[in-house]
């Protein structure tokens, strides 16, 4: 992995939202979608645009995730809301071929830790968000992909 590899991800987990995890293919790649505002996000006429990255890790050894949210969770009480997943602190380190990242926000945010060979860097567009859930960049929204039950309720009109 390059030097600037490294420096991206520092970058961009100063100030991120996590939106998406992809578990699809991983057996060779998991990806974790963030908005980030540190990286490359501009005014255009529209306003401000924050890009969306798609971080995907090869050669994982270790995920880990951390929750810490049950204690003070405000919106238990309320199924249809959640958290969005703001992440503002990272370390990396290199452990022999591996790296381990480890992102997270102190609070009731979840602490990820993972261990991998190598990571792709690049952007998506919004749109492809906004086809899959309209919803997704609203208040209380949770993950923008949701879950299968909940898709094939958009999809088939449901919701």
């Amino acid at each position: 992995m390059t030097k600037r590899k490294i420096e991206i991800l520092e970058l961009v987990f100063s100030d991120a939202e996590l939106i998406d995890i992809d578990f699809s293919s991983w057996d060779k790649h998991i990806s974790f979608i963030v908005k980030s505002d540190h990286y490359k996000s501009h005014y255009t006429k529209d306003g401000f645009f924050v890009p969306i990255i798609n971080l995907k890790f090869s050669g994982i050894t270790d995920v880990h995730f951390e929750f810490s949210h049950h204690e003070k969770n405000s919106l238990e009480d309320d199924p249809d809301k959640h958290y969005h997943w703001i992440i503002d602190q990272s370390t990396i380190d290199k452990n022999g071929k591996h790296y381990r990242l480890s992102f997270f926000q102190s609070g009731v945010m979840p602490k990820v830790s993972i261990s991998f060979k190598d990571v792709e860097i690049e952007e998506m567009d919004h749109k492809y968000f906004d086809r899959v859930n309209p919803q997704w960049e609203k208040q209380n929204a949770g993950l923008a992909r949701p879950s299968i039950n909940k898709l094939y309720g958009i999809v088939a009109g449901k919701r």
